[in-house]
């Protein structure tokens, strides 16, 4: 597993958690598939995949986890075109449809279609450097690696940690050389 994309979290505070008591306490927040009425699901599954079966992968002073997120997809169009074919069907019954039964009916569709859609899903990897104390997520945006920290402190009750931050902006200091 090649990390493409580093988000750096320093911690602020000593990580001291064992492997073993990282496991058992990723365990509560374990991954399970969306049922027929659940958009979205988000869990902790083992990063070497099917080989594995530890929530954690502990290699040279770095522990490793990974979460999976499944997203039921469900297009705004067909949803658009369902709510429309309802809402005609109402109004040909001589009755007019308001914001709320609109939402009401919209939301109706909505879980009639979740259980037929297409299910996606994707993995995040972080993991716990213990000799520089930083939390490393392969993420290319901010939102995604909030995510497994998310996930991350749910199941510890804390994970005191901050973006890295540089003293010098990286943009004005290039532009500078340039200059």
């Amino acid at each position: 597993m090649w990390f493409k994309n580093l988000r750096i979290y320093p911690l602020t505070s000593p990580f001291t958690l064992k492997p073993e008591a990282l496991s058992q306490a990723l365990e509560a927040q374990a991954f399970k598939p969306c049922g027929n009425l659940d958009p979205m699901r988000y869990g902790f599954v083992p990063p070497l995949g099917r080989h594995g079966v530890d929530l954690v992968q502990v290699t040279d002073g770095n522990i490793m986890v990974c979460a999976k997120k499944q997203e039921k997809i469900v297009p705004g169009g067909v949803v658009k075109d369902a709510l429309e074919e309802k809402i005609a069907a109402i109004k040909a019954e001589g009755r007019s449809v308001g914001r709320k039964e609109r939402q009401t009916l919209k939301d109706e569709i909505l879980f009639s279609l979740l259980p037929r859609a297409f299910s996606r899903t994707r993995l995040d990897f972080a993991y716990f450097d213990l000799k520089k104390q930083w939390l490393v997520v392969n993420s290319g945006s901010a939102k995604r690696a909030e995510e497994i920290i998310q996930a991350l402190r749910l199941a510890l009750g804390t994970l005191p940690c901050v973006p890295l931050a540089s003293e010098v902006n990286p943009v004005m200091q290039m532009s500078q050389w340039l200059g």
